[in-house]
């Protein structure tokens, strides 16, 4: 599944409805100013993975996400894997990636 359009539109707010939880950060102006790819995983804890990184960084709540993706780090073409729990989020048991 895969969301484009302009910014502040609310593609991370409708993602985070279909995940049923506040997974992605959203607001007003550039909140994900790169590309996001949310995977469901088996582990406990959600992580990340930046982009040309084999490194797992935790991601302990969404403003730390939102931190991390601020756009002075990172290229606006850049993809950020994202890894939240499968227990969590019916929707990333079934094999779904959101792009």
């Amino acid at each position: 599944v895969a969301f484009f359009g302009r910014t502040s539109n609310g593609k991370s707010s409708v993602i985070n409805a279909m995940l049923r939880g506040r997974i992605l950060p959203s607001g007003i102006g550039h909140t994900t100013s790169c590309f996001l790819c949310v995977h469901g995983t088996a582990e406990k804890s959600p992580y990340m993975m930046l982009p040309d990184s084999t490194e797992r960084s935790n991601v302990e709540n969404v403003q730390q996400l939102a931190n991390s993706l601020h756009g002075d780090k990172l290229d606006i073409s850049a993809v950020v894997n994202v890894f939240w729990p499968q227990d969590q989020c019916a929707l990333l048991k079934n094999d779904v990636v959101v792009k």
